[in-house]
């Protein structure tokens, strides 16, 4: 009887989480469509709620992370609540208190609410549902019907200049590649384990949604994250390990090269970027004469606006200690997910760390905040720092 009744429990909270998946992914989309920011962070913060509960109520309600992990991010909360402190603004306030609230729920709570398998589950559905939806003006369908708009970007795609881009219902579409590319990975896993036509079609259609939404920084991300895939398939954990180290470190030296930090190609000084390289450059020059505290969060978007570079946007909010503990969360947890990875899912997850530390680079999203792109990389995280990736 009491096998029965575990059962019995087990199936519900199997039920709730992917359900609290689906509630958390439909709030954080809610966000970039044209319904009202301030009713979609309602919504958000309801839904942030519900999963707070549910942990209180169907869990131990212990936290249960890496200790080390868990300093560097009372470090950084410290360095940017005192920064705050310093140099106080209602913008800089919100941040913080986001940074102490939702990103700490991502990174703590949330993953021990919804499994990663419902996580991977939920991503790659509902995101080729998104993805056909947004396929529908190119048939004569445009829609729209209230907050939900459909129609096409006002722009060439770039590989085929004859069609504009599709958004779904994201207001541009850099929003529906970066979830499209989430899908794409999720779907990965499934494919490869259950060998059955549903995933294997799922992984197609969100492979359609990236390449029709322009987001060249996902697709760049989606060639690293497959080429780990591959690394893992044929030589297993320990180059996959290398490969991930080794990928994030040519990273690394192709941007140091970019600015003459590093010695290399004359032709890679001479790219532009698509605008970002002078952003970078006043980034630099910025963090130069304030490198101890930076300018906090405010202070980054007078000076230099977005600067389409998260490390360098919390290098710059923060100082030098702020941005280096901000690194190392994010490379940390990287890193160490590689050296656990031993199932397909556990690969899977390494694939879409790598894919966030690369997107970050020309975006300037950071985990920090309640934001689509924000939640999808903290949550990510949290699955190692909370021990709850698959490994097995």
């Amino acid at each position: 009887m009491r096998v029965q009744q575990s059962d019995e429990f087990v199936g519900v909270r199997s039920t709730i989480s992917w359900l609290l998946a689906l509630g958390l992914f439909t709030a954080i989309i809610l966000q970039n469509t044209l319904l009202t920011t301030s009713f979609a962070y309602v919504v958000t913060a309801v839904v942030y709620i519900g999963i707070v509960l549910s942990f209180l109520v169907l869990s131990d309600a212990v936290l249960s992370a890496q200790r080390v992990y868990v300093l560097l991010f009372l470090l950084f909360a410290s360095v940017a609540s005192l920064r705050t402190i310093l140099d106080p603004s209602v913008v800089s306030t919100v941040r913080v208190a986001a940074l102490l609230t939702f990103t700490t729920a991502n990174l703590f709570i949330l993953p021990r609410s919804i499994s990663f398998r419902h996580f991977c589950f939920v991503a790659s559905r509902l995101s080729a549902v998104l993805v056909l939806l947004g396929f529908l003006p190119y048939i004569g369908l445009p829609l729209r019907i209230g907050f939900i708009d459909l129609s096409l970007w006002g722009a060439d795609l770039y590989w085929y200049p004859e069609l504009p881009p599709m958004t779904s219902v994201f207001v541009n579409p850099n929003q529906l590649g970066s979830f499209a590319l989430v899908g794409v990975i999720t779907a990965l896993a499934e494919w490869r384990i259950h060998k059955t036509t549903l995933p294997k079609l799922i992984f197609g259609i969100n492979v359609a949604g990236l390449l029709f939404s322009n987001y060249r920084t996902g697709w760049a991300a989606l060639v690293a994250a497959l080429g780990l895939f591959v690394v893992y398939s044929i030589w297993g954990r320990k180059q996959l390990v290398l490969a991930t180290t080794g990928g994030l470190s040519l990273l690394a030296l192709i941007l140091m090269m970019l600015f003459n930090l590093a010695p290399g190609p004359e032709a890679l000084t001479e790219f532009s970027l698509n605008g970002r390289r002078e952003l970078w450059t006043a980034s630099a020059h910025a963090l130069k004469d304030q490198y101890v505290w930076g300018y906090n969060f405010r202070g980054v978007t007078q000076i230099v606006g977005n600067p389409h570079n998260s490390y360098l946007r919390m290098f710059v909010a923060f100082g030098v200690s702020g941005g280096f503990l901000y690194l190392l969360l994010v490379l940390g947890t990287t890193i160490g997910s590689a050296r656990q990875a031993t199932t397909h899912y556990g690969l899977l997850h390494v694939m879409l760390l790598v894919a966030f530390a690369i997107i970050q680079v020309n975006n300037g999203l950071t985990f920090v905040g309640v934001s689509m792109r924000s939640t999808l990389i903290a949550i990510s995280m949290g699955y190692y720092i909370t021990d709850e990736s698959p490994r097995f």
